[in-house]
This record gives structure tokens, C-alpha cells and sequence, in this order.
């Protein structure tokens, strides 16, 4: 299992800028913390939790994946696990900005048609302008 009090960082390399992503473990607690101006909830944190090893430094790639190992084993690493796996099951808020207005350009509507016709992408958020 883990040490006592056993903390890592990881530099989740974003659009704009880099964030510090810090996982703490003490016994069977976990502590996250991103320094994403406190967005809520922190999509880095929960592309991390995930084992998503795209966007995090090359160095630190296989000490993450150690780290969600090792989480998979706690029952509070596990609860976190399955939160990320349902924040990125919902569409009905913005991936970058949270904002829920957002087209589905698969719908029949007239507006997610002419999105369709400009985007290969499912989704267009209204607010920040960015599709995935």
C-alpha cells in the first residue's frame, strides 16, 4: 500500500498555460488539489484520476500510472476513479469552461446544422467558442 502522508505532483500541461496537480495520500484519505483557480469541478484533476497520460510531462507519465494503481486499491481512490469516469460521461456542460450552453450538432435542430456544416466535433460551447 502506501507510506503515510505520501504526496505527488504532477504538471498537467494545458491550452494556455501549465498546472500543478498535487495528489495526496494518507492511509486510506485522499487530498486533490489543482492550482486552476479552484474551478469546480477540475477537469485536470479528473483526466489525472483517469490515467490519462497525454497531457502530463513525459517524466511523470509512469509515476502516474503507478499512482492510480495504487488508488484503485483504497476505497477512496476508488470513489474518485468513478467520479472522473462520470464527469466526462455527462454532455451537457462545457469540457473547457463548464458553461452549460452548449449544441449538440447532432440534433435536428436548424442552429446545430449550419455547426455541423463548419465542425467535425459533437459539441460547440456558446461562451468559450471551443468544440469537442
Amino acid at each position: 500500500m502506501s507510506k503515510n502522508g505520501e504526496k505527488f505532483l504532477f504538471h498537467y500541461i494545458g491550452y494556455k498555460t501549465s498546472y500543478k496537480v498535487q495528489i495526496g495520500i494518507d492511509d486510506d484519505k485522499l487530498e486533490l488539489s489543482c492550482t486552476c483557480d479552484a474551478r469546480k469541478p477540475c477537469k485536470h484533476i479528473h483526466h489525472l484520476m483517469l490515467g490519462r497520460t497525454g497531457k502530463v510531462e513525459t517524466g511523470e507519465r509512469e509515476q502516474l500510472k503507478n499512482v492510480i494503481e495504487m488508488l484503485s486499491g483504497i476505497p477512496a481512490g476508488r470513489e474518485a476513479i468513478q467520479n472522473a469516469k462520470s464527469f466526462f460521461q455527462t454532455e451537457d456542460t462545457c469540457r473547457r469552461c463548464n458553461s452549460t450552453n452548449i449544441i449538440d450538432t447532432r440534433s435536428g435542430s436548424i442552429i446545430s446544422k449550419m455547426y455541423r456544416i463548419f465542425s467535425k466535433h459533437r459539441y460547440y460551447c456558446r461562451e468559450c467558442r471551443w468544440s469537442w
